[in-house]
């Protein structure tokens, strides 16, 4: 990963299925990437790790849910984490800006996803009621301990 990525290097992912399980039920592969993609993804040789107290490397998934048609969230950036978002439910525009300025909107509906990389400010829309994001990022989270959060507002984006 460069060290100051732009939205051309925001990968989009494209779902794979829905198959017949075994137990009936449908089957759908929500996020993949081939060995090279995960590298680049998990991106640990990042200089920006060595700059946090307590090493954060590792992967984690979190969701965003029943968020109210209108709604905008994110309106952020992050100097380590990478991030695959995706919709679980209903849809999301979600815009990226990069340092250069330059924007790409993505329309997430459950059938694809995006990886912004870290410096890409990042927000997102509810398009219907009771949509529901995932999310994957490399980074691990400790409340308790603000330091190692990797969130920053959009006014501090430009500095």
């Amino acid at each position: 990963m460069s060290s100051t990525p732009s939205i051309r290097d925001i990968q989009v992912v494209k779902t794979a299925g829905p198959w017949q399980s075994k137990s009936g039920g449908d089957l759908s592969v929500i996020f993949k990437l081939p060995r090279q993609d995960l590298e680049n993804f998990m991106d640990y040789d990042n200089p920006a790790f060595d700059e946090v107290s307590e090493d954060i490397r590792g992967l984690r998934m979190y969701t965003v849910e029943d968020i109210p048609t209108g709604s905008v969230g994110g309106k952020e950036w992050h100097k380590i984490r990478t991030e695959f978002i995706t919709c679980l439910g209903g849809a999301a525009v979600l815009e990226c800006v990069d340092l250069n300025g330059d924007e790409r909107k993505f329309v997430l509906d459950g059938r694809n996803g995006v990886i912004v990389p870290p410096r890409i400010l990042h927000t997102y829309e509810a398009l219907e009621d009771n949509t529901s994001l995932l999310v994957v990022a490399n980074t691990l989270f400790i409340p308790e301990k603000p330091e190692t959060h990797d969130t920053y507002p959009v006014e501090s984006f430009e500095k």
